[in-house]
């Protein structure tokens, strides 16, 4: 996958989507995940934000990850909040970074790169990423 543009002034990769439409990813976004991934495989992360040779370099880890999956069923946790680890299951009330509280179940995605989930209530079926970091997570429901 290449970017079909990037919006240096927002600091986004434009990516066009499946049902013609677009989504973005932005550059710290990106790097961020790159960064993780590249320390679960052992390798080097050097490159600069922003760049098509960064977008295509995460491409490259990803792929490698997904290469060591298919061998091995490795399953990589860059991407799991380490607050939420061992929380899957249980009702949390979370402070985030910027001072929003917010109550949820914690849910965890499936895939070769898992992240943890936001789930409203018990019967939902899926919810938006949790947060990388909060300020504080407080159990509030086993």
């Amino acid at each position: 996958m290449k970017p079909e543009k990037i919006n240096k002034a927002d600091r986004l990769f434009v990516l066009a989507a499946s049902d013609g439409g677009f989504s973005c990813l932005g550059f710290d976004v990106l790097d961020r995940k790159a960064r993780g991934l590249a320390v679960e495989l052992r390798e080097e992360w050097s490159e600069r934000k922003g760049t098509k040779k960064a977008f295509a370099a995460y491409n490259r880890l990803v792929e490698k990850a997904r290469a060591e999956n298919e061998k091995t069923g490795r399953r990589f946790s860059s991407e799991l909040s380490p607050q939420l680890i061992g929380l899957e299951g249980k009702r949390v009330e979370a402070v985030t970074t910027y001072g929003e509280t917010r109550r949820f179940n914690v849910g965890k995605s499936t895939g070769l790169i898992p992240c943890h989930l936001e789930i409203s209530r018990r019967g939902s079926f899926g919810g938006p990423a949790a947060e990388k970091e909060y300020k504080s997570v407080t159990v509030i429901r086993d």
